[in-house]
Parts: structure tokens; C-alpha cells; sequence
């Protein structure tokens, strides 16, 4: 049974569920004179004015708390998690050796426009407080390149902790891999990062997000490549997806290109959002090659929009590659082909 003041709240899913913003008697108790205490008949003293002045302030005053309450307790949405998967041990964080860095990768959704990083919860299995590794986010590989450093408590004990992204603009994109990296801080605190067998997501993330089956590790003081571990680290990703921007006609060129490698599903590459009548470019490297994506907004044509994939692919490297934006795939047949590059025009409207 409810306490007297708290209210049931339906949300997705037909679930309820209570807040403390519902936590509030009704009516409100703010009277400037004090009630009869006995006998529903005792005379009730007529408020002044002034009585009536005070007590209208003082309801605008609590409302004004409360809605300052209920923002403040407000909290992105979980994109995926896998946090309160089964509990299955846990791997060293530190400097010492025979200790590890640590790292789990994750696959972002279709959402066209992206998704912005909030925070990433952690989940540590010991039980005195040691210092906090140094958690980073990577694209493409536990090296990839450096999305962000995210700030979070100095110490961190048994439980759930919450590292935050260092700014409200750090982009996820559609259909890319990520990668949680933690780096032990100090020699002598073993900091228990804790792990899972698990292959399953917890059921509060999108749908169409995915945590790795398998972790990552490296020797600590190493900054070399990461090795496979059959075991998740237990992680959750929160954030919210991105406004589309009702000044483009089409919320698929406010996406990200994504080349993706055939025969491991692989993210090779990726070309960044692009502003209304600029153009912007993404460079990177696959086999020792610098490659650029560019989109181009075409003003004077309010459905074009050009992507430039360059220098030109080898023929090998064509066959092995598949790009995307958004959830639409650009085939190299519909491009055009230069000595120099690939060019997309409205191919994938």
C-alpha cells in the first residue's frame, strides 16, 4: 500500500513506478493560522490579507523547490547495460604486475542523427576504497581514436560508479564500435573491476544497441594492443538520442557515413555530421592509408547532398568495404568513380 502522498506513475511498458516528485500531500499544508483542533464545527479564523499574501508566497515558494527537486533528479536514459548481469569474479586494475588494463566494447544503435554520451557507470567489486583507474572512450579499437576522458570519483568501492563525459557534446554515432578503456592509477590498491558470463543485455537499454560478448586486457604500464577475454566487464551506457534538425529536409544526411569491413563486420572508418551550407571532412587510416570523408550540403538544392569518399580505393579494398548512413547502405555501384575518389549524390535517399 502507498504511503499518503505518493502517487503511481505509468511509463513505457505499462510498468509504474514511484518518484519522490510525487511525494507531495495534496492539499498543501500552508495555512498562515493554525486549524481547530478538535470538532469539526470549531470556528475557523478569517485570514487578513496579509494572511492570505503570505500563504499564497509561501505555496509559490515550496512549488518552485519541488520543480527545482524534480530537475535535479532527473537522469539521461540507459542506451545499453549489461550491469546487472550475472556476477562472475573480477580483474585487476592497477600498476603491479601481473595486473591489467582493462577494456569492453559496445555497438551503438541506428538512431540517424546519433546519440550524446552522459555518463558510463562501472561496476567494482571491492570492498575498501582504492583510487579510480582513468576511463577513457575510444572508436574502433581499445587504441582507436580518443572520443573522451571522463571525469568520476577519486576513490571507487563495491558498486555501481558514475564516470561522466567531460562536456554535453560528446557524440555517439550510429552503428559504431566503442570502447570502454580503465587504466590503473597506482601499484599497491587493487581496484576489482567486476566481470560476467553473460552474453545478454539488461533490458532497460535500446533495443538495437549491443555490449561484446568478450572483454578486453592488456599488462599493465603496457600500451600495446588488447587481447581477448571471454568475460564482459559490467558496464552501463547512458545518454539521449539526437534532435533531428527540422532545417534539413532529410534527417538522413544529418548522419554519419560509417565504412564498415565485409568479412568481420568491422568499423573501418567513419565520416563526422556536416553543417547546413559547409562542408566537413573525417579522416582515417586503414592499411597505412589516410582516407577523407566529406559530406557537402548543396543549399541551392534543398534534397542534395554530396559524399566524397577519397583517395581512391584499391579495387581489393572496394570489394571489402560497405558504407552506410544512417540506416541506408551507399553501394559503390551508385557512386561515382574519378580517378581520385568515390562521389555519392542523393544516393541514398
Amino acid at each position: 500500500m502507498l504511503q499518503s502522498g505518493w502517487r503511481r506513475r505509468p511509463v513505457a511498458g505499462g510498468v509504474t513506478t514511484l518518484t519522490q516528485c510525487d511525494s507531495i500531500p495534496y492539499p498543501l499544508p500552508l495555512t498562515p493560522y493554525p486549524l481547530p483542533q478538535s470538532g469539526h464545527n470549531a470556528p475557523r479564523p478569517v485570514p487578513t490579507a496579509g494572511g492570505l499574501a503570505l500563504r499564497r508566497a509561501l505555496t509559490a515558494g515550496l512549488l518552485a523547490l519541488v520543480a527545482v527537486a524534480c530537475t535535479a533528479t532527473a537522469h539521461a536514459a540507459v542506451l545499453v547495460s549489461n550491469i546487472n548481469q550475472s556476477a562472475d569474479g573480477y580483474t585487476n586494475l592497477d600498476q603491479r604486475s601481473g595486473s591489467f588494463d582493462s577494456a569492453q566494447g559496445f555497438t551503438t544503435g541506428d538512431h540517424p542523427t546519433g546519440y550524446t554520451l552522459t555518463s558510463i557507470d562501472i561496476y567494482f567489486t571491492n570492498t575498501t576504497a582504492y583510487a579510480a583507474p582513468t576511463v577513457t572512450l575510444h572508436s574502433g579499437s581499445p587504441t582507436g581514436t580518443l572520443i573522451d576522458t571522463l571525469s568520476g570519483p577519486t576513490d571507487v568501492s563495491e558498486g555501481a560508479q558514475t564516470f561522466s563525459a567531460s562536456s554535453t557534446n560528446i557524440i555517439l554515432w550510429p552503428g559504431i564500435e566503442y570502447f570502454v578503456v580503465l587504466e590503473g592509477n597506482v601499484n599497491d590498491e587493487s581496484v576489482r573491476l567486476g566481470v560476467t558470463n553473460s552474453d545478454d543485455e539488461d533490458t532497460d537499454g535500446e533495443d538495437d544497441w549491443s555490449i561484446h560478448d568478450d572483454g578486453r586486457y592488456r599488462a599493465a604500464q603496457n600500451t600495446g594492443v588488447f587481447l581477448v577475454w571471454h568475460q564482459a566487464r559490467r558496464i552501463r551506457v547512458n545518454g539521449d538520442k539526437r534532435a533531428a534538425d527540422a532545417s534539413r529536409p532529410n534527417d538522413i544526411w544529418t548522419s554519419t557515413v560509417v565504412v564498415k569491413d565485409h568479412s568481420s563486420n568491422a568499423t573501418v572508418g567513419y565520416g563526422s555530421d556536416f553543417t547546413d551550407s559547409t562542408s566537413s571532412a573525417t579522416t582515417f587510416t586503414h592499411d597505412s592509408t589516410t582516407y577523407t570523408v566529406q559530406q557537402v550540403y548543396n543549399t541551392a538544392s534543398a534534397n542534395s547532398v554530396t559524399i566524397v569518399l577519397s583517395p581512391h580505393p584499391a579495387t581489393t579494398v572496394v570489394s571489402d568495404w560497405s558504407l552506410k548512413i544512417g540506416t541506408h547502405a551507399l553501394p559503390f555501384s551508385d557512386a561515382t568513380r574519378s580517378a581520385t575518389a568515390f562521389t555519392w549524390t542523393d544516393s541514398a535517399k
